[in-house]
């Protein structure tokens, strides 16, 4: 039996002279080979023509475009720039490093990747990524959620009690010296959807020994209660009102509180103000409410990170309130400063609709400030505060943490703030000292 390759020998010899013949020759002999030596060469060369265009595509991605561009949200990372070659560089081996980042997910076709890795993920094996430390994970009954989230869930890595008396006593001081300046602090405690929802956590990320054990939340509770602490329990309401509720107050494709989980804190927040303050403010019900579909804005947050071919097939109706407004003429519209997390951006959504406040800020985790006038975040420079102008001007500070993170009093939001205020307090004291021995040389001048 001849073989393919004996084909191409046999041709080879009949031809000792290059020319139009040999290559004739070779090519009748060729088809001359068996079907099964024809099907491997087909397909070696089609292999190697595949091999060699997926090595060009990335070059060919970043110069040319073929492909339309898929974004990746990168959170608070941004994706990397090109780097700039330097020979210090080459050798420490960081411009490598650099390039490599770059060249990964600085061309169009890292997205597509990405997506088409987490959904198959997704599909087959209920993961959103095979990435030790990925920031999403998925959970049951199609739930999203945040792994920041499990060690209060599972109630590891607690301190010792006296370890939470001290912040919650200087928090009781914060309180007491803006009192003295006849300004009102109210501390929010925001829940998060593993405390409302502990079902939605699969068994493999659940601790089974950890309701033995108080998380920092049921341990601090208490001292804001002990300490005198004016405070909204956003967790508290929330979990009373669950096993009744026909709807529930987090979206499967969201992080934060929905419509209604918001509306009806913030409406708590807003009597708790108004009882402390002594004044009537404006208020809103958070009923009637419609089921929407598809979910939007902060409704999707989670699943947008997740990176998902089809996303849309991890939706569901949501409810969002219809706005009615409560008020009768007359109402005070104080002036409020807000520190806290990204749960507060449904509760100044509220607010905003229907018009609850004069004027309010926002220190966004003390990092990035917005306001009622500039709705775009900027870089919140703390030594150029002016504490009597932008902080203790306003008539409320709300000041909020989640429920996992109580324990971290405010960024040290509330420690500059003490310092601060000590500060006026002490310039006041000198001041009117030295107010008090001017008017005492005064009169003794005149007698003399």
């Amino acid at each position: 039996m001849v073989h393919f390759e004996d084909y191409g020998n046999l041709a080879r010899k009949s031809d000792p002279e290059p020319g139009w013949v040999r290559r004739k020759l070779y090519a009748v002999v060729s088809a001359k080979a068996p079907p099964a030596e024809r099907r491997y060469r087909y397909l070696l060369r089609t292999f190697v023509v595949i091999f060699f265009l997926l090595l060009a595509l990335p070059l060919a991605q970043i110069y040319l475009h073929p492909f339309p561009k898929a974004t990746v949200p990168h959170g608070l990372h941004p994706p990397p720039s090109k780097p700039r070659f330097t020979w210090q560089g080459f050798f420490n081996e960081r411009f490598q490093r650099k390039f490599e980042g770059w060249f990964s997910k600085g061309n169009g076709l890292w997205g597509h990747f990405v997506r088409a890795s987490n959904q198959i993920n997704y599909s087959l094996f209920n993961q959103v990524s095979t990435h030790y430390s990925s920031t999403i994970l998925a959970g049951n009954k199609g739930y999203f959620f945040q792994p920041m989230y499990l060690p209060s869930f599972n109630r590891i890595k607690q301190k010792r009690h006296r370890n939470f008396v001290k912040p919650v006593r200087t928090l009781r001081r914060f309180q007491d010296l803006l009192a003295e300046r006849g300004k009102t602090v109210v501390s929010l405690i925001s829940t998060n959807m593993l405390a409302l929802y502990p079902d939605v956590v699969p068994s493999y990320y659940t601790d089974p020994t950890r309701l033995s054990r108080k998380n920092v939340y049921e341990i601090i509770r208490p001292l804001y209660d002990e300490y005198g602490i004016n405070y909204v329990d956003g967790h508290e309401q929330l979990s009373a009102l669950v096993p009744s509720a026909d709807l529930r107050f987090f979206e499967p494709t969201a992080s934060h509180w929905n419509s209604v989980g918001s509306c009806l804190v913030t409406s708590r927040l807003v009597d708790r103000i108004a009882e402390l303050m002594g004044k009537k403010l404006v208020n809103f019900a958070c009923e009637p409410y419609i089921l929407s579909y598809p979910p939007r804005g902060w409704d999707l947050d989670l699943v947008r990170i997740a990176n998902l071919v089809f996303p849309e097939r991890t939706y569901v109706p949501a409810p969002y309130v219809e706005p009615r407004t409560l008020a009768s003429g007359g109402e005070y519209k104080p002036k409020i400063l807000f520190v806290g997390s990204s749960f507060l951006f449904a509760v100044l959504t509220h607010l905003e609709k229907h018009e609850v406040t004069d004027h309010f800020t926002y220190y966004f985790y003390y990092r990035q400030v917005r306001d009622s006038e500039h709705r775009r975040f900027r870089t919140l420079r703390r030594d150029k505060i002016n504490w009597e102008r932008d902080i203790f001007s306003h008539d409320v500070i709300v000041f909020e943490r989640n429920m996992a993170s109580i324990h971290d009093m405010g960024f040290s939001f509330v420690k500059d703030a003490i310092r601060e205020l000590r500060k006026a307090k002490k310039n006041g004291a000198q001041r009117d000292a030295a107010s008090v021995v001017g008017r005492r040389q005064l009169v003794g001048s005149a007698l003399f």
